[in-house]
């Protein structure tokens, strides 16, 4: 069994070429793979609700090669598909729930004009793309078209249970 090649190699085995090795594919996949986040414009007018050291308010982000501004348009990674306009943008510098500390407040598109416009946070990680105002509009466009027209609900006289109608074709 010693005599085998793998036998030998086992044999004398380096520790050191093995961290060497390690070190320089670390590097490597960092350097490809990582996305670099900088923190370039700082909300100065905005009050911190926690103890200062802890969240800190950005105008802009920069990530890999997304720049970040409060007030453009985003679309989310997420299903159903999110559109909707960046409220804030927040490191938290006590938390450990996104490897980057670092959350996102979309005010949320919504295809019904009378609902309530809802804010909600999300990792920066989520975010699939900065969207123009014309490929805003598209996308709303896009989005609405998947809505129904209607729905309504159709009691049945014999006290079966209601079932949705369906929209009409075409």
């Amino acid at each position: 069994c010693r005599q085998t090649a793998l036998a030998q190699a086992l044999l004398h085995f380096e520790e050191r070429a093995l961290a060497n090795n390690f070190r320089k594919w670390l590097r490597h996949c960092h350097a490809k793979y990582d996305e670099e986040i900088i923190f370039e414009v700082r909300d100065e007018t905005r009050e911190e609700h926690v103890h200062p050291s802890q969240r800190q308010y950005w105008k802009q982000i920069r990530i890999g090669t997304l720049t970040l501004r409060t007030g453009c348009y985003v679309a989310l990674k997420t299903r159903p598909r999110v559109i909707g306009c960046i409220v804030s943008m927040c490191r938290d510098l006590a938390t450990s729930d996104s490897c980057s500390g670092v959350f996102v407040q979309v005010e949320e598109w919504n295809a019904n004009p009378t609902a309530k416009s809802s804010a909600t946070t999300y990792p920066i990680s989520r975010i699939q793309q900065v969207l123009s105002n014309s490929e805003y509009q598209a996308e709303q466009g896009r989005l609405q078209g998947r809505l129904p027209d209607y729905v309504e609900i159709v009691e049945w006289a014999n006290g079966q249970s209601s079932k949705p109608k369906r929209p009409p074709v075409g």
